[in-house]
């Protein structure tokens, strides 16, 4: 189908379906000139046919003389007879009905994989439509998209709703999904790497969120931010405050250090410890 189309846009198909005409006994100049005309659109079509067929395929067709008897013969190799194709048929609903989507499989990847199974039926024969395969691709999806599947059959007629608007669909599902997913990842690392912090120290909490806030972003690689930019943060002549810094040694397990730093002081003085 797609060297069809491509032969088509060339406006070269012609030449498949027609063939070369064959000149009279005594042909005039116009006929020998349109003979000549076909024969050399014949060689660019064969020359198209060439280079999209592969080459263990290619040694037996090398003795076809034309760009017709070229597509007759591979439509014989491919399609083969009605039984041959029946045969195709039969596997391809038996391998549509088992698709199911991956764990772990993107929305677009497991759409084009059933997309290509039912292209390859249409190209036997099958008549299939799109409200089938919308209801096959909700049907076999994963069960974190149960939710999904639920709002999309309320929300919409699957008799008419376009294979598109159903990717399009899942497509806003899965950003949602990914997103919230990154959000309990940040809190997950938030409450694990929290450091213990004694009571009536407000502001040292505060700092503590913010500590936690920003290593969680970290671990996440999340934080794009450069050393120089963190020793900035320590400098009081920049903001004017206390700044924070996270030890974590034999010595100090998972404790918070204030430090302040001195306009044209050579080395930071520690305040105390949390």
């Amino acid at each position: 189908m797609t060297m069809e189309n491509f032969l088509r846009s060339k406006e070269l198909w012609e030449i498949i379906e027609e063939g070369i005409p064959k000149l009279e006994t005594t042909p005039t100049e116009m006929q020998r000139q349109k003979v000549s005309d076909v024969n050399l659109k014949d060689l660019k079509v064969k020359n198209y046919l060439f280079q999209a067929i592969e080459r263990e395929i290619l040694e037996t067709i090398l003795d076809k003389s034309t760009s017709q008897a070229i597509w007759q013969s591979m439509q014989q190799k491919y399609q083969g007879s009605t039984r041959v194709k029946c045969a195709q048929l039969k596997a391809l609903r038996r391998e549509f009905e088992l698709l199911g989507m991956k764990e772990g499989e993107k929305v677009g990847t497991y759409l084009g994989r059933t997309l290509s199974i039912v292209n390859k039926m249409k190209s036997n024969g099958e008549v299939i439509n799109t409200s089938i395969v919308v209801s096959k691709i909700l049907r076999s999806l994963t069960l974190k998209f149960n939710y999904v599947v639920c709002s999309i059959e309320e929300s919409n007629d699957l008799n008419i709703l376009s294979l598109d608007e159903l990717h399009g669909s899942l497509l806003v599902h899965e950003q949602r999904m990914q997103d919230s997913y990154l959000d309990e990842q940040v809190l997950k690392v938030i409450q694990e790497e929290r450091p213990v912090v004694g009571r009536g120290r407000g502001k040292g909490r505060r700092c503590v969120r913010r500590w936690a806030t920003l290593l969680g972003l970290k671990k996440l690689k999340l934080l794009r931010i450069s050393s120089e930019d963190e020793l900035a943060g320590m400098d009081l002549t920049r903001h004017g405050g206390f700044a924070y810094a996270y030890e974590d040694d034999e010595t100090h397990k998972h404790e918070i250090q204030l430090r302040k730093v001195e306009p044209n002081a050579s080395t930071p003085t520690t305040d105390g410890g949390l």
